[in-house]
């Protein structure tokens, strides 16, 4: 009977924490941080007022667990697969991992969430969102380093990181936008092509960071 009254709770508060997440996101990314409240966080989820501190401890705690809720699944697919293997191989999996997350049917708010926090970085919250985030560019910093060699200085591995990155997450939404651009598309076209998207970033991108490496700068 007591393990029965203990496994409903532990499935109670499993589904308050996902609705005070799926809220809270909502909330957000409607209108930011700063002017979200705890009550409209808690009105939105339909539990009590209280349920933010007994869950999370305070809204800063609830932020940091939806940023990390968005970018955890892609992370953890990141760490999975990009491991071991040469360069090459780990550039594959690191576009194949972020496209296929980003193409993934995500609520738009998440999209938007990090878009706009992205964009504003409040220095409040900066940290937060570089925690979520970090652990990305550091696996994509790796690949970009052993692809441009040891002997390539920090500066130009970091140029090429971000370059990498901001290429797989934005080709996600980009293949949507070239839907509405090239109405005359097929949906098999080359363009909107899932996996042919991930052979051409990945030969792109390969091209361009071995080529940073031969770039002078004034």
């Amino acid at each position: 009977m007591c393990l029965t009254i203990y496994m409903l709770q532990t499935v109670k508060n499993e589904e308050a924490r996902k609705k005070l997440i799926e809220a809270a996101g909502q909330i957000f990314a409607e209108v930011g941080y700063e002017a979200a409240t705890v009550r409209q966080i808690t009105d939105r989820a339909q539990v009590n007022l209280a349920a933010v501190n007994y869950y999370f401890g305070d809204k800063r705690q609830l932020y940091r667990t939806v940023l990390q809720s968005i970018t955890g699944r892609t992370i953890c697919l990141l760490k999975q697969h990009c491991a071991v293997g040469d360069a090459e191989l780990r550039l594959h999996h690191f576009v194949r991992c972020v496209l296929m997350a980003e193409n993934a049917e995500e609520p738009l708010w998440s999209r938007v969430l990090m878009a706009r926090e992205v964009m504003e970085l409040h220095e409040a919250q900066a940290n937060l969102i570089v925690e979520a985030i970090r652990p990305m560019h550091e696996i994509a910093e790796s690949i970009v380093r052993s692809l441009m060699g040891d002997s390539t200085d920090q500066e130009r591995v970091r140029l090429a990181t971000g370059f990498l990155v901001s290429l797989c997450v934005n080709r996600g939404p980009q293949l949507q936008m070239d839907r509405k651009l090239y109405p005359d598309l097929e949906q098999h076209s080359i363009t909107l092509d899932i996996g042919k998207n991930i052979e051409a970033l990945c030969r792109f991108a390969q091209a361009g960071i071995c080529a940073l490496t031969k770039v002078s700068f004034p």
